[in-house]
């Protein structure tokens, strides 16, 4: 049985600036290296559709709260 840890992806400091950080506003060479979706002709073709429900969530959930208040809690493997 093969796992992998999806805590872990995109986490990589040689590749991204603080990378224990949500931040939506990264530069095109950190998005570059989102790992998430792949890239290529291996690529997850829904990229764009998840990015625009992630960031509708978002927004859906800052009207109702400071996201600013949310604790964000990092599972040890």
């Amino acid at each position: 049985m093969t796992v992998y840890p999806f805590i872990a992806i995109n986490r990589d400091p040689r590749d991204f600036t603080a990378p224990n950080e949500l931040r939506l506003n990264r530069s095109s060479k950190e998005l570059g290296q989102i790992l998430s979706w792949s890239a290529g002709p291996h690529a997850c073709p829904a990229k764009e559709l998840s990015i625009f429900v992630t960031v509708m969530m978002l927004d859906a959930l800052a009207a109702k709260c400071d996201l600013r208040a949310l604790k964000i809690y990092s599972l040890e493997f």
